[in-house]
């Protein structure tokens, strides 16, 4: 039995570790980045929308936020310019950012914000 904890434990974090380096790579790409200063949003929207499906089922949503916790594009759905400081759950998460590219990791939730 303990075994199979311990295996258990291991894949969660190999899992919880690789999501985390996605994010971070996430809040390193250019497009993105350019996506948050308002140019070629089309493009970045796009690679968000096949990212989400390439990593389905992973990712049910995939969003990209200023650092002010504004959504600027979301890769399902309609809440681009939705402010995540409305919705208690991210303000903890919102007030840790200290800069630029920052990946905020909160129980399963990963946000980048750029």
């Amino acid at each position: 039995m303990r075994k199979v904890v311990v295996k258990t434990r291991n894949e969660l974090d190999r899992w919880f570790k690789d999501r985390l380096r996605e994010a971070f790579l996430f809040s390193k790409n250019r497009i993105f980045i350019k996506a948050l200063l308002g140019q070629d949003r089309e493009t970045a929207q796009n690679m968000l929308e096949e990212y989400r499906k390439a990593s389905s089922p992973v990712y049910e949503n995939l969003l990209l936020a200023d650092p002010e916790g504004v959504v600027a594009l979301i890769a399902v759905g309609q809440t681009a310019g939705l402010d995540m400081k409305s919705i208690p759950l991210f303000v903890p998460m919102i007030k840790k950012i200290g800069g630029p590219a920052q990946v905020v990791v909160n129980s399963i939730y990963f946000l980048i914000f750029i």
